[in-house]
């Protein structure tokens, strides 16, 4: 039998090695802090992370398109574009990764939630739904997905933003 100070040692060895081989999943999804230096469209921006540049696609929400090349503008883009700039635009970001969902998209973007630094629980995700500027993504594999359901359907009660009979009653073309 092993004396337990040495036992310990090599316990704590075991420990330290097998952790630095498998590092847990609350280092893994550490977020990232940046500064957004482009406002795509409603639902993607352009963020500065220490010395390189990322584009970040909000997850969990649609945002109506914007006009661009092989896009048809859809109702209600550019008044979701102008509030997820009037949000990030220039401000210091916290980019939150979803664990349930992948780490980028097919265009080779990051997929996050986006808060701003010193206001983390207000994510701007949800804020963007809740005030009716975007749609939720349905094929979201998130937990989030039942909250932003919730969101997207108290602003359709609502009638606020794209939900409004006035812009688009909900409707992705026309007015």
């Amino acid at each position: 039998m092993i004396p337990s100070t040495i036992q310990d040692y090599w316990v704590k060895v075991i420990v330290i090695l097998f952790s630095l081989a498998f590092p847990l999943q609350v280092f893994a999804a550490s977020p990232d802090m940046g500064t957004v230096i482009r406002v795509h469209d409603g639902d993607t921006a352009t963020v500065k992370i220490g010395n390189h540049i990322e584009r970040v696609r909000l997850l969990g929400i649609d945002a109506p398109e914007i006009a661009s090349k092989g896009k048809q503008k859809q109702c209600y883009g550019d008044e979701a574009r102008t509030a997820l700039r009037n949000a990030i635009f220039k401000k210091e970001v916290i980019l939150k990764r979803d664990e349930h969902e992948r780490n980028r998209d097919i265009y080779g973007r990051l997929l996050r939630y986006i808060s701003l630094k010193g206001d983390e629980k207000n994510i701007i995700n949800e804020q963007l739904v809740r005030e009716g500027y975007t749609y939720i993504y349905h094929r979201s594999s998130s937990p989030m997905k039942k909250q932003y359901t919730l969101l997207e359907k108290t602003a359709q009660s609502a009638k606020r933003g794209l939900w409004n009979q006035k812009t688009c009653n909900g409707k992705r073309y026309g007015r």
